[in-house]
């Protein structure tokens, strides 16, 4: 499955188990683009994305110049931490709340980035 077909996956999962899903829709390739722009580039240091949901945002962070092995994207949702390990071998991703970001000991975190609501 690409990344293209990213909303099958979320709709699948937005019927099957709605209480864990936090949007409405999956991110579109152009908000993802544009959060990206938005990341301090001229620094070095962890990205933590909040919600990966489908990977869009993680996939335009990727685009946008992050080191794959700086981004840790965070998710609730355990089909769409499969896909995302599937998708970005390389990144860290953590089945995990948010409140458990500081559990990871980073301290050089140059952004957090989040699509959910």
């Amino acid at each position: 499955m690409s990344l293209q077909s990213g909303l099958p996956l979320f709709l699948g999962q937005l019927i099957r188990s709605p209480h864990k899903i936090s949007a409405i829709a999956p991110s579109s390739a152009a908000l993802a683009r544009r959060m990206a722009q938005e990341l301090p580039m001229d620094r070095s240091g962890a990205v933590i994305e909040l919600g990966a949901g489908t990977g869009k945002i993680t996939q335009a962070l990727l685009d946008a110049g992050v080191a794959a092995q700086d981004l840790h994207a965070f998710e609730l949702n355990q089909e769409f931490v499969e896909s995302l390990r599937d998708h970005f071998p390389c990144i860290h991703v953590h089945h995990a709340k948010a409140q458990d970001m500081g559990a990871l000991g980073l301290t050089n975190v140059r952004a957090v980035v989040s699509g959910l609501p």
